[in-house]
């Protein structure tokens, strides 16, 4: 279950339980691995022309304020995605 999101985070939940930025379908999964490997806002915003550099630094600072319950949707995600190949080979 996504941690609940505030309007101002530039977030959205999509019908999945997704969150993605505002009206992209870029994921915070990949907007936090970008900013944990070195990425500015302003580097987010300019590779996904989707997502506006305010929006990035929305979403980055909402991980910021709420790490530990970004932290564990992002590590639900991936024991899914890896439930996921294990079921599939």
């Amino acid at each position: 279950m996504p941690p609940t999101i505030p309007p101002e985070a530039g977030l959205r939940v999509d019908e999945y339980g997704t969150i993605r930025m505002a009206d992209s379908r870029v994921t915070l999964d990949v907007v936090v691995r970008d900013y944990l490997d070195g990425a500015t806002p302003e580097d987010v915003a300019a590779w996904y022309d989707t997502v506006s550099v305010a929006d990035a630094y929305s979403a980055i600072g909402y991980y910021l304020r709420h790490r530990a319950e970004v932290d564990d949707y992002l590590a639900a995600r991936e024991r899914k995605a890896d439930d996921a190949w294990r079921a599939m080979e």
